[in-house]
């Protein structure tokens, strides 16, 4: 299971999600059907950016 948190700052309040459970092109691409289904009206969370990705482990 991935652990999420939510980060308030300054800057606005974010949700940051640590995923543990499926590849890093796995990840871009939910990002991007994210991102795709927001700009069609269809309400879904929006990331931020696909670049924000940290991996901090090998795969």
């Amino acid at each position: 299971m991935n652990r999420n948190w939510c980060l308030d700052t300054a800057a606005g309040t974010y949700a940051v999600e640590e995923i543990t459970d499926v590849p890093l092109p796995q990840v871009r691409r939910s990002l991007a059907a994210l991102s795709g289904l927001a700009s069609d009206g269809i309400p879904a969370p929006v990331p931020g950016s696909a670049d924000l990705i940290a991996c901090t482990r090998r795969p």
